[in-house]
């Protein structure tokens, strides 16, 4: 393959987050372009009713029809994924030689939750400043999302119960039984990294190309996950033991690799810095268990006093409410001794995880408080609530100054280049 730099080089700056139909209009532009190589199916609809449209690329230039699945968008607060799947779909329509040299037929879902992403336009078109971002946010509690929605009968548990957008791309899983499944998720704030479900000798090497070419800090911080460390930013998922399950954890039922993509939206240099900090493991989870507390008993005296003159039952309420839970479950330290000093990485991503706790939580509830104010004025104690919450919310994103947004640009080209890299190794 060429020089990883030159194909992401290809990938201009996209200038928003695109709505659904921007998202059929390319992918249709696309498909006229290349009408023999490419081909468009709408492959489910979601539970608003609204279509689920996959282009594939490169019918007949696989070795044994070979396939990998690509889906955007699985977090519909994450948006640089359905930016990311539309640009390698393009360039793969626009080079043939690159199809036939990967060896796959590539089937890429752009945007895997239109609902979801319908209810995150207010911050779609920007401005991209943590405090908008927040103000507009939705994502939908676990029951409702595409990415843990996925079932499998051989495990006990199952899973969650399929919704009709997880449903249709496993039915594509199914199928294809394909060799690669990417899922483009997106990360907050932080630096570059992936989860892939087996070790491929060479994709360290290749992730932290990725970040050489986009310019983007390879991830020092905390995991999200309990994993095992391949590498700098790159971590091996344990294999499901039932509950929950993701869609590159159903794939494995046919061997398939699975590689979750997280560039960030925003960078933070401290987020690579593996210089020793001066706190201990210890001090610094104790620190973010007591805020996370704090925060805790706040929302839940706002929510409950929401409560008591609105229904919490709409998508934005279950959103919140999902929030809400997820304060009781703060991470944990990894496995080195408590008392050991963490890098500067280390801390930066355990108070970062803090914050987008308190960002997440008011961004909700502010957005919930905002569209319930449309439909009738707020009572004056209701009305109070949102102040309160608001000032939280602006004094919370106020306090990170050293962000810097890349979401458009060094994101997108971060996903197409861990696809690439990836598909390369198999």
């Amino acid at each position: 393959m060429e020089p990883l730099k030159r194909y992401l080089g290809r990938v201009p700056d996209a200038s928003h987050f695109p709505t659904l139909p921007e998202i059929e209009d390319r992918l249709r532009r696309i498909h006229a372009r290349h009408p023999e190589t490419t081909a468009l199916e709408v492959i489910g609809a979601s539970r608003a009713g609204l279509p689920l449209t996959m282009l594939s690329v490169g019918a007949g230039a696989a070795r044994g029809d070979r396939h990998a699945v690509v889906t955007g968008m699985p977090h519909p607060n994450e948006p640089t994924g359905t930016l990311g799947a539309l640009a390698l779909g393009q360039l793969l329509a626009e080079d043939p030689a690159l199809v036939r040299e990967l060896g796959l037929v590539w089937h890429l879902v752009p945007c895997v939750d239109p609902d979801g992403a319908a209810l995150n336009y207010g911050w779609y078109a920007g401005p991209y400043t943590r405090r908008h971002y927040a103000e507009h946010i939705y994502r939908p509690p676990f029951p409702e999302q595409y990415e843990w929605t996925f079932s499998r009968p051989d495990l006990d548990p199952p899973g969650l119960d399929p919704i009709p957008e997880s449903a249709a791309v496993a039915a594509v899983i199914d199928s294809l039984r394909p060799t690669l499944l990417i899922t483009m998720h997106n990360g907050e704030a932080g630096g570059l990294f992936a989860y892939v479900t087996r070790d491929l000798p060479g994709l360290v090497e290749g992730l932290g190309a990725t970040g050489q070419a986009t310019g983007l800090p390879i991830h020092g911080g905390r995991p999200e996950l309990d994993v095992h460390v391949l590498g700098p930013g790159l971590f091996q998922m344990s294999d499901p033991a039932g509950g929950m399950l993701s869609s590159t954890e159903y794939a494995l039922a046919y061997g398939t690799v699975g590689v979750v993509q997280e560039p960030p939206m925003w960078v933070h240099a401290a987020m690579a810095d593996d210089a020793p900090s001066d706190r201990t493991l210890r001090q610094v989870h104790d620190a973010a268990q007591a805020a996370r507390a704090d925060l805790a008993v706040r929302m839940a005296g706002w929510v409950a006093a929401v409560r008591a003159h609105h229904d919490l039952d709409t998508p934005r309420g279950r959103g919140l409410l999902e929030q809400l839970r997820s304060l009781d479950a703060g991470p944990e330290p990894g496995p080195e001794p408590a008392d050991q000093p963490c890098t500067l990485a280390y801390a930066r991503s355990v108070a970062e995880d803090v914050l987008l706790d308190t960002l997440r939580c008011t961004g909700h509830l502010t957005a919930f408080l905002r569209e319930e104010s449309k439909r009738s004025p707020l009572t004056p104690q209701v009305a109070g609530v949102l102040a309160e919450v608001s000032s939280t919310l602006v004094a919370s994103a106020e306090q990170e100054s050293e962000l810097t947004f890349v979401g458009l640009g060094p994101a997108v080209r971060a996903h197409v280049g861990i696809a690439l890299t990836t598909a390369s190794l198999l």
